[in-house]
Formats: structure tokens, sequence, C-alpha cells
């Protein structure tokens, strides 16, 4: 039964460890379910602090599972892992039953479940938590007394300051699908088809054909069909990132596909950023431009201040409208920069660390290396 025990122990450190860091990873993407919850919940009043929730689940999360795996003081790990897996185990069953929220984000970005792949995976966790729980008694920790809090303490203030490090310079490992080298839009604009109706002049039978392919080079043919009509079909592109000026117009090749590159300004949210990084950023946007490179700002902000968008310094440069949820996931930081060329990513930048002018030319005169 110790043996049993102690795999049990091992396990659910193990989860809780990885669970932290990829939660940790992006803080700010995991302050995004906080709001989730606090809207669905109606704690509107603790938007504000979600990302201060976010950064404290993943220490504490961190914390549990170094204790279990080091075997940390057993008899109050034990209670407040108990306490903690009732709690999820609760939220998960009613996120299931409802649906309230789409995903609940135990894993971050890094490993998608649904809701009820998460309940079941609470409740094979709560399984192991009871007999975690009731062997807490006989656990036998792996560092003398003295040094198990002061090892524990050390590794929880490191993690607390990779959390904080990840949500100022972004994400060190990037699980999202805008990551840098991913294409955003194909090489080539695809071409509409053009869908022509011909109407037999003996039958009146009528017959649609995608040109070019159909008989008009045969002299017979043509002087059996009358021309009916002609309809022209967009194609479906699946582009990740839609883009619109301030008319409405899709303008997300021209701004996305630049062969010459373009440096994207992100703001997913005007009335959330950081003033003072925005205009840090906004400044550096227009040493950009004047460098000759292209520059663009993207906000979900547009449609909320009829067309104008308000910012702390003048720009130099022209802004777009884009999705608040894609903008989210192509960079995260409210704002950061991306460089993109041809439609593919070429780095990102948070607004605490800028790059130089230098660094922008160098990988704008480097050819684009595609994931």
């Amino acid at each position: 039964m110790r043996k049993i025990a102690n795999i049990c122990r091992v396990i659910t450190g193990l989860v809780f460890i990885f669970s932290a860091f990829v939660k940790g990873v992006d803080p700010l993407g995991t302050s995004y379910r906080f709001e989730d919850y606090f809207h669905v919940w109606h704690l509107n009043f603790l938007l504000p602090a979600a990302l201060f929730f976010a950064i404290l689940l993943c220490v504490v999360e961190f914390a549990i599972g170094l204790a279990l795996l080091f075997s940390v003081r057993m008899k109050i790990t034990s209670w407040v892992l108990l306490g903690i897996m009732t709690f999820f185990t609760g939220v998960t069953l009613v996120d299931a039953l409802t649906n309230g929220v789409a995903e609940c984000g135990c894993f971050g970005d890094a490993l998608k479940l649904t809701n009820w792949q998460t309940f079941y995976k609470n409740l094979v966790l709560m399984g192991l938590t009871g007999i975690i729980f009731f062997r807490r008694r006989r656990s036998v920790p792996c560092f003398l007394p003295k040094n198990e809090v002061r090892v524990t303490a050390i590794l929880i203030t490191v993690f607390a300051a990779f959390c904080v490090y990840s949500y100022a310079m972004l994400p060190v490992i990037d699980f999202l699908p805008f990551k840098t080298g991913s294409r955003l839009i194909s090489e080539v604009a695809p071409t509409p088809k053009v869908f022509l109706k011909y109407k037999n002049k003996k039958t009146g039978e009528v017959k649609e054909y995608i040109s070019p392919n159909f008989p008009w080079k045969d002299a017979v043919w043509m002087s059996q069909w009358d021309f009916v009509s002609q309809r022209v079909e967009k194609p479906t592109t699946d582009v990740p990132l839609y883009i619109q000026n301030v008319v409405g117009s899709d303008v997300t090749r021209e701004v996305l596909g630049n062969e010459k590159g373009t440096l994207l300004i992100v703001s997913y949210n005007l009335d959330k950023t950081n003033v003072k990084a925005l205009a840090k950023t906004i400044v550096f946007g227009n040493k950009v431009v004047a460098a000759k490179i292209n520059t663009a700002m993207l906000t979900a902000s547009l449609g909320r201040t009829n067309n104008f968008v308000s910012t702390p310094v003048p720009m130099s440069f022209d802004f777009y409208n884009a999705d608040d949820v894609q903008l989210k996931m192509l960079v995260r930081a409210n704002p950061g920069l991306v460089l993109i060329k041809n439609g593919v990513i070429l780095r990102k930048w948070s607004a605490y660390k800028l790059p130089t002018i230098e660094l922008l030319n160098t990988l704008l005169q480097q050819q684009p290396v595609k994931h």
C-alpha cells in the first residue's frame, strides 16, 4: 500500500507541476480564462485582478506539485490538495453540464480538453487524492525537516519569477497557432471561379460550365448554344486573421502579405492597455516609419470608438480593425509587436523589450522560414 500511495503522490505532483508550467508560461492567456469565468459567474468586479489570480493559481499549483513530489509537510499538503481538488472537480462538473465556459484551460493552450474530459480527469485525480489523504500520516519526507521548506520556497520563488518574466517578455514557449514562423496567408492569392450558363437553341437545355472548361473553340457547338449568364464565385480562404480598414473593407492580404514586410503594433483593447507602454510603442513605430519600414496598428477597439483610435501620442502610420480573440492569439501582450513578411511571422516582441531598427532590417532581409 505504501508503494501505491507513493505512486499516487508522484503522479499527482507531476500533473500539478505540468499544469502550473503550461499555464505559467503564458500567464496572460491564463488571465483571459479567468475573465471568462468572472463573466459567467457575474463577478465583473474581479476582472481587473484576473492577471493576479492567474499567476497566483500557477504558483499555488506549482507549490502543491513540489510538496507532493518531495513529500513536504504532507499533513498540511494533503488537506490543501483535497480542498483544491474538491473545488475544481465541482467547477468542472458545472462546466460540463452547462458549458458556460467552453474550455476550462486547465492545461493552458498546450493540451486542449473538453469540459467532460476535464471533469473525468479530475475524477481520476480525486481518486489519487483520496489515497494520498488517507496515507498522509505515513509519508516520508525527501529532505531533512530544516531543508524541505527552504528548498521548496526557493523553487517556488524561481517559478513565480518565471511567470512574471513570461508575462513581461512574452511566453518562452508559444503553444498558440500564431507562433514565429507560422504562415498566415498563402503566397499566391486564390483566384475566383467563373461560371458560365449556356442554353441550347433547339432543346432549351441549360448547362453551367466553369470557365474556361467548355467547348468555346468548337464553332458548331457555339452556333447551337446561346450565352445566358455569368456568375463569379469568390474563393474561400482559410485566413486565421481577418483585417479591415476604417470603412470595413478587407485588407488582410495587403497588410499581412507585403513583400517588403510590415511591423504590426497590436493592442487588442486600447482601454485595457498600459498607456505608457502604448506611448513608448507608438513613438518607436514612428521611428520605424521614418526608417522606411512599413508599420501598422491592429486593434479591436476601432468599432467601439466610431472609427477613431485615441492614442497617447500622434501616429504616423495607419490603424486597422481585427477580432480581439485573434489579436490575443497573435501576440500575448497589450501592446505587442509582430514583424511579418509575405504572410510569415518573423518575430514577436513585448512593449517592455522593443527591437532595434537594425534588427528589424536584418530580419526583413532574411528569407522567412515557414512552419
